[in-house]
């Protein structure tokens, strides 16, 4: 199960001792019935990507390993970087939306500068045995946005650098389609296969897919002709 931490007050609200007491009573109640928990920290509002001073990006890294430190500490079983949709990550990521002229926009090596260095941080704070998912959006599903191509490359990277599981879905940005991010149910099941196969082709960790996957039957076919490793359903 992959969680979804509130920081409304940023990293200090994981430094509290009510938030290490009440996760740990949290998720070890979850692991007597089998069940693993990854804790969920987004990386950020996107709509900003162009406001932040590099100053201010730069503390990122610090922050989201101290956050992951925390997670640790807390007991859960893993932490994920929600580095999709709107999230600053993906903003930063997008060719599109990322209008910077610093060293954290441009080509490919700025766009995704910050995200590297906060993964390699993180790896660094809690080690090589604490399981470290990122999921972000393989394609904007627009002309110009991020694309499969780069994404290929993306998530090589986030391999090299630390990560274990990447958590593939789409779209869900500024210039992507509408709801793009949740498809339609009118649309075919497993909508993203194509996108998340692609990248469990290009790395050597599991792959999460997700993607208007609602039924037990196309999730088991997904796994079975390997396009993915792992089934992303629910928010």
């Amino acid at each position: 199960v992959i969680v979804p931490i509130p920081t409304l007050g940023g990293v200090k609200d994981l430094c509290t001792q009510e938030f290490l007491d009440t996760s740990r009573e949290f998720v070890a109640k979850c692991n007597e019935y089998g069940c693993k928990v990854i804790a969920q920290i987004f990386s950020g509002v996107g709509m900003r990507v162009n406001d932040y001073s590099e100053k201010e990006l730069s503390q990122i890294v610090e922050d989201l390993s101290l956050a992951a430190k925390k997670i640790k500490e807390a007991g859960y079983d893993g932490i994920e970087i929600h580095g999709a949709h709107h999230s600053l990550f993906m903003a930063l990521y997008s060719p599109i939306e990322n209008q910077r002229n610093d060293i954290y926009g441009g080509n490919f090596v700025n766009r995704t500068r910050l995200q590297l260095a906060t993964v390699k941080a993180i790896r660094e704070a809690v080690g090589t045995d604490f399981p470290f998912f990122f999921r972000f959006s393989a394609s904007e599903l627009c002309e110009g946005g991020a694309n499969l191509e780069s994404s290929i490359l993306y998530a090589r990277l986030l391999e090299q650098n630390g990560v274990d599981c990447i958590d593939v879905s789409a779209g869900g940005t500024a210039h992507a389609p509408k709801n793009s991010e949740c498809p339609d149910l009118n649309l075919p099941e497993g909508v993203f296969q194509d996108i998340f196969s692609a990248i469990k082709s290009a790395v050597n960790v599991p792959v999460i897919g997700c993607g208007n996957i609602v039924s037990r039957h196309k999730a088991e076919e997904i796994l079975k002709d390997g396009k993915a490793d792992l089934i992303g359903i629910g928010r």
